[in-house]
């Protein structure tokens, strides 16, 4: 008995590193995110459309077990989204949406520097993410970002490329 609870203990301290071990080597996306884009409508009635999005700002706090969308908004012609919070349970490199009286729903993964999401819940929601390197020594990482939303309607797709945002106190100075 003594042995088969030591063992048991064994592999659950293992696998707990494992996991550590696995979410240290996902890409972090944490940051104040902002820049253009553009926006892309396709409607069986009235054609296909583009427009340019002005403003796409995200911010993003990721610990190890949690990823929060703090805040992500978009100015693209007449359509503003706006929306956060969502919080995201990261177990290894899968990706869970945390519900208050329902159990966690897997909605996608974390892989290398890519993030992929897709909520189907009626109307399917999907928001990706890729984290570029920085290009040189001094220069900083990107954030490409897609969000599309798609029901009987059509589908409407957000994408651009964000920078590092400044903080309040480098504006100041």
């Amino acid at each position: 008995m003594i042995k088969k609870n030591f063992v048991l203990g064994l592999l659950a301290v293992i696998g707990l590193q494992i996991s550590q071990a696995q979410a240290e080597d996902l890409a972090n996306f944490s940051g104040n995110w902002s820049g253009t884009g553009q926006m892309i409508q396709k409607n069986p009635w009235t054609g296909n459309k583009t427009d340019a999005c002005s403003k796409i700002s995200i911010k993003i706090v990721q610990t190890s077990d949690r990823l929060t969308m703090q805040k992500y908004d978009a100015v693209c012609g007449i359509v503003s989204p706006d929306w956060g919070p969502m919080i995201l349970e990261i177990r290894g490199n899968k990706l869970f949406e945390l519900y208050e009286d329902e159990d966690p729903l897997e909605v996608g993964s974390i892989e290398g520097n890519i993030l992929k999401t897709l909520f189907q819940e009626g109307t399917n929601y999907a928001f990706n993410l890729r984290l570029n390197p920085p290009a040189s020594a001094t220069a900083k990482p990107t954030l490409d970002t897609y969000y599309g939303v798609q029901n009987g309607m059509g589908t409407i797709v957000i994408e651009g490329r964000l920078d590092p945002a400044a903080t309040a106190l480098q504006d100041v100075r």
